[in-house]
């Protein structure tokens, strides 16, 4: 079994103490640990803590048992009430933030500004020309 720095394994054998012995010693049966170096000597989970995990040939240490985590699913994102593009912004703010404290035409206008290109790179143009509609819609109300 060939591991990969990042993997994930849960260590089963009976070489790992029935509880975690602290800091320094070995995790407890059971434990998740990641695998965190693989070099020519095989493979090492959490710094060494859990000491090695395989040969240099990939093969397990007899009582070494362990077992690979799956990962964890991306969750997807979602598409009603935060969108991806939604917090496409290097702020990390998400436009409604700003805009609902403004007018209807003022804040769809920063909206259209704020996420142009980003829902579609081919609307960005489209994006900017209804940011301009809202602003002139809201420069003809103030006119009268």
């Amino acid at each position: 079994m060939k591991l990969k720095v990042g993997d994930k394994v849960r260590l089963t054998g009976k070489r790992w103490p029935d509880k975690d012995q602290g800091e320094y010693d070995y995790p407890a049966r059971g434990s998740v640990v990641e695998v965190t170096d693989v070099g020519e000597n095989g493979a090492y989970a959490s710094g060494g803590r859990a000491g090695a995990l395989t040969m240099s040939t990939g093969e397990m240490y007899e009582d070494y048992e362990f077992e690979v985590v799956e990962p964890e699913p991306e969750p997807e994102p979602e598409a009603v009430n935060h969108p991806a593009h939604y917090n496409a912004d290097p702020s990390g703010i998400e436009c409604i933030e700003v805009v609902r404290h403004r007018n209807f035409n003022i804040g769809n206008a920063i909206k259209y500004l704020w996420r142009a290109g980003l829902k579609d790179e081919d609307s960005e143009v489209q994006d900017l020309q209804k940011a301009i509609w809202y602003i002139q819609d809201e420069i003809e109300r103030l006119n009268g």
